[in-house]
């Protein structure tokens, strides 16, 4: 290294003299071996480098609070997540029988490794029913059962529908609740509305 820059960092990075400096000394039985190190100015002044010092802690406290927010992201980290939007063209769907119908584009997206099977449920819509276009698997509750590719997002439509006999006037909030059938595939919920005259 130039004694006119002696704090060049990119030559500091490469070390390659101090490897070609020792085997050059070596081959010629010098009786100091190292002549190029990597040292300290304290030590170069016959003093002793210090280990302990206050940036060595304030590094130790940046990794320390990174891995932290890693395993806290890792462990917290949802396996699926659900979008639920609500079709505005129309609104609402008045049925023969006085009933009130409401259409839904559900998106379910599979962040595990696995394709995963779900239920997916409705609260809040008195006596309600929901459906799924394309979807003809339904448990003994009637609620649709939904498989997901993994890492992928897959798109519903949804029917809701409320009887005549139990409709009342004005919106209502609705809650759709999906829950993977593994324990791997975690649960999710979306709060939307339902929509009536």
């Amino acid at each position: 290294m130039a004694r006119s820059a002696p704090f060049q960092y990119g030559r500091c990075t490469c070390a390659a003299c101090i490897d070609a400096c020792d085997s050059v000394r070596e081959s010629l039985q010098a009786s100091k071996r190292t002549l190029i190190c990597y040292t300290s100015l304290r030590e170069m002044r016959g003093g002793k480098t210090r280990w302990l010092r206050p940036r060595i802690f304030y590094y130790a406290a940046l990794l320390s609070i990174f891995l932290g927010g890693m395993v806290y992201y890792l462990s917290h980290h949802a396996s699926v997540e659900l979008n639920v939007i609500a079709h505005r063209q129309p609104m609402y769907i008045v049925q023969s029988d006085g009933g009130i119908q409401n259409n839904y584009t559900v998106r379910v997206l599979n962040m595990t490794a696995t394709a995963q099977s779900y239920t997916l449920s409705v609260a809040g819509v008195a006596n309600s029913t929901l459906s799924l276009a394309a979807v003809s698997q339904y448990d003994a509750q009637g609620r649709p059962i939904l498989t997901v590719e993994p890492g992928s997002v897959t798109p519903f439509t949804a029917y809701l529908r409320q009887p005549g006999s139990h409709t009342e006037p004005g919106p209502v909030k609705v809650t759709f609740t999906l829950t993977a059938h593994s324990a791997s595939g975690g649960t999710a919920t979306y709060q939307s509305s339902f929509a009536r005259p």
